[in-house]
């Protein structure tokens, strides 16, 4: 009887000693089980601080309470994309993998997680290839920092280029390191058709027309552009050039491996096999040479 009567003195000393929800935190109603109230009061805050990813991923998983799993699919996706967009990409992948894992079949999401893995392995990339490229730059050389703003302008340009997205972050570490910066003044011829110069160049900026004399007319076949390489076969396969390649009326910049610098690149590499394949992969003196002889029908 006197445990009956202790048991029952408690239970109203704990309905009396509860909170009222108007008094609770956001954290008490969610402990609580008052899922529609922590809603309310999350949209809020949010409303007066719509910066803060926070108090919307707290908004997402309480939606997942109460199983409204497409609008913390849509919440996940937009804090995903804001921490993309400031560059947070571990965050943003954390968080739209939230979103992948309630709707795995959302092509939105799933493409949008893909991007920002891609945006986060260029980020390294763009690390890496800086650091690689500024570092072997004495530090009492007074054109280092420079270099260093000079490949920063580069390297949304360098990014473009196949070769560099498919590189790991070593390779890229030993391909800028030797490489070097060249550049070539408006409308002047870079390489002639023939010509047994053994360089491989990355375009970062400006347009490079390739092409024959016909008829002493000079025939373009080919534009190439930031991202597009040049020298592949002259380079690794010793070939001579097989067109006539020249600036247009805009200076163009390459980065530039000589023989020198390939030699250096292979020494203690790795995978020096795997390292040339991904070098030479776009062939494109090959299909530019090709073009050529067509052209001429030789």
């Amino acid at each position: 009887m006197i445990e009956k009567v202790v048991e029952f003195l408690n239970s109203l000393f704990k309905s009396g000693s509860r909170k009222r929800k108007e008094d609770m935190s956001i954290d008490e109603l969610i402990a609580e089980g008052l899922y529609d109230d922590a809603v309310v009061r999350l949209e809020k805050e949010i409303s007066s601080k719509r910066h803060d990813p926070t108090l919307k991923i707290r908004l997402a998983e309480v939606k997942e309470k109460l199983g409204r799993i497409n609008d913390a699919v849509e919440l996940y996706l937009q804090v995903g994309s804001e921490y993309a967009r400031d560059g947070f990409y571990d965050k943003a992948i954390a968080t739209l993998q939230k979103a992948v894992r309630l709707d795995p079949n959302n092509e939105v999401v799933v493409r949008k997680l893909r991007s920002v893995e891609n945006m986060k392995k260029l980020e390294e990339s763009r690390v890496s290839a800086i650091n690689a490229f500024v570092g072997k730059i004495p530090e009492d050389d007074p054109e280092k920092a420079n270099y260093f703003i000079e490949f920063q302008a580069l390297w949304p340009n360098l990014a473009k280029c196949p070769i560099i997205k498919s590189l790991r972050g070593w390779q890229m570490r030993i391909l800028f390191e030797n490489m070097d910066i060249v550049r070539f003044d408006p409308k002047k011829v870079i390489f002639r058709r023939g010509e047994k110069r053994e360089e491989f160049h990355i375009i970062a900026s400006g347009e490079v027309e390739v092409g024959v004399e016909d008829d002493g007319n000079f025939v373009v076949l080919r534009m190439l552009g930031p991202g597009d390489v040049m020298g592949d076969a002259a380079l690794f396969e010793g070939k001579p050039w097989p067109a006539i390649y020249r600036s247009t009326g805009e200076q163009v910049t390459t980065l530039r491996m000589d023989k020198a610098g390939l030699a250096t690149a292979l020494k203690g590499n790795r995978d020096p096999v795997e390292f040339l394949r991904l070098l030479r992969v776009r062939q494109s003196d090959n299909e530019i040479a090709k073009i050529v002889k067509d052209f001429l029908k030789e």
